[in-house]
Formats: C-alpha cells, structure tokens, sequence
C-alpha cells in the first residue's frame, strides 16, 4: 500500500548533472551533453522539475559535493521526490552516498530514479552488478554518441561551433553568458592578410606557411598542454580548405550542406570557392604554384 501510494504521488524532479576531471568512469559525459538529455527527458515525458544542479566534483570521498548534499536536504524536506540523471555513476560512488540513495528509496522520499539507461523504483535495483555492468557498456556508449551528436547538430544548424575556434578566432562569451565567437585581436588580420596572398596565386602553401611564422612571427594560441609554437604545414592545409573562415559550418551528416554560422568571416563565398581551385590547380604543379 505504501509503494502504490508513493508512485501515485506527484512526481517532482531534480535534475542532477556532475562532471569531473578524475571521473572513475570515464564514460560519463560533459554537464551539457547531460543537460541535453534531461531536457529532452523531461519535455518527452511532461516530467515537473522543481531545480536543475550542475556540479563539477570527484564523487571518489563523501561529503566532497554540495550539491548533492542540498539535493538530498530537498529530498528529505518533501521538496522534491524524484531524481533524473545520466547514470547512477553521477550520484555517488563511495557506500555511504550509495546508502542514502537506497535508503530514500526505501522510505519512499524517492519515488524513481530515472537514467538514460532506465527508471529505478526499488532500492535493491539501485547497485547494478559488475557483470550487468559491463553488458550495457556498448549500448551506454551507443546512446552517448548520439546524445552528442544531436547536440552537434542542433549547434550546427543554429551556427554554433561545437569545438574549439579555429586559428584566428577565439571562443568567448557574451553579455547573457551564452558561448560565441570572435576574432582574436592577435592573429586574425594575420591569417586574413594571408588569404588574401595565397589568392594571388604567386604563393606556394609552404611559401606562405614562411609568410605567416617567419614574415608575421606567428605563434599559435597557447593552451595548459598545447600551442605556443609557430603554424604547422598541415594545419595550414586544412585552414585553406576550411569553409569556417568564409562563415559557414558542413552539416554532420551531408558535407554539402552548410549554414550560416554566427561569426565574422574572413573571406567571401567566392574567394573561398577560388582558394579550392588554387589548392588543387597547385597540387599538379612541381612547385605548388600555379602559372
């Protein structure tokens, strides 16, 4: 009796979404693949969300996540009674944590726990054995890819990068915290300076590889474990041949689609189109240039 009448209650989620850097399992997806999931979870199924956490926090020691602990006050205070995030492996690793999760099913404070994976009611299916574990690795990473993929493709067809600025451009945010991208004062009227040479026709790549390094002293942007260091051939490569500098992104699915992207280009449409016939006109000859 009291099982049935907790499932008949009101379902009011929280959606908790935790990401860390010395996550154990490494399958665990960014905070807005997660979010992403929720989302479309909750419109799927008219869930009633009543707070929406994100946290950035190993799950390896107890006591080590805020949000999780005010989760749990909100649980135990009648606030909420249901919990919707990507996998059991976000809420708790250590036997405590994994304790007051069962024990709040137990009790009843928690009518469900829903994954990606499936909906859990009863605090003994809260521990998944190693065994069951291990056979749902493929299908969690199947679901994985095409929760990211979808989220590419959204980003794309909005014309939003779902990666980091390519060289010239830097990734920012503006006034409403919402990710965007701008020319880097640093490099971007370098790289436009050379698009503009190579459409000349009187450079080689390599040539103006020497024009952008050794003319311009170029130094790419310097990250926590990459950059600082001049423009490689085979990036420069990929540059010329990079519809982002003229101001669209390829469609994941059809190379041949493209939108509009939401930056300043460099170039126009038909300098990009004259770009490609250099680059494959060069490509015939001896020294890379073309006649």
């Amino acid at each position: 009796m009291k099982e049935e009448i907790a499932k008949e209650r009101p379902l009011k989620f929280i959606i908790y979404t935790r990401k860390s850097t010395d996550d154990i399992d490494n399958h665990i997806p960014s905070l807005d693949v997660q979010l992403v999931f929720a989302k479309e979870t909750t419109k799927q199924n008219n869930y009633k969300v009543v707070k929406t956490f994100r946290e950035s926090a190993s799950a390896r020691s107890v006591h080590n996540r805020p949000m999780f602990d005010e989760m749990i006050k909100m649980i135990e205070d009648g606030k909420a009674n249901a919990i919707l995030c990507w996998h059991t492996n976000c809420l708790a690793y250590t036997p405590l944590e994994n304790g007051i999760i069962q024990q709040l099913l137990f009790d009843h404070k928690i009518a469900v726990v829903c994954t990606n994976e499936r909906k859990i009611r009863h605090p003994e299916d809260y521990t998944l054995l190693p065994s069951i574990a291990m056979k749902m690795a493929t299908e969690y990473s199947k679901r994985l890819s095409e929760v990211i993929k979808r989220g590419i493709r959204s980003k794309n067809k909005q014309g939003k990068l779902s990666c980091m600025a390519p060289q010239g451009y830097l990734n920012s945010r503006d006034e409403n915290n919402q990710p965007i991208i701008i020319p880097d004062p640093k490099r971007f009227c370098i790289i436009k300076n050379a698009f503009k040479s190579y459409l000349t026709g009187c450079y080689s790549v390599p040539e103006l590889l020497s024009y952008i390094n050794d003319d311009n002293h170029y130094l790419t942007r310097k990250r926590k474990r990459t950059g600082g260091h001049p423009l490689g051939l085979a990036t420069l490569h990929q540059m010329l041949k990079n519809p982002f500098y003229m101001g669209k992104i390829r469609d994941l699915d059809d190379p041949n689609v493209m939108y509009d992207g939401a930056w300043e280009p460099m170039i126009t449409e038909r300098e990009f189109e004259k770009i490609q016939m250099i680059l494959k006109a060069s490509s015939k000859k001896p020294n890379g240039k073309t006649s």
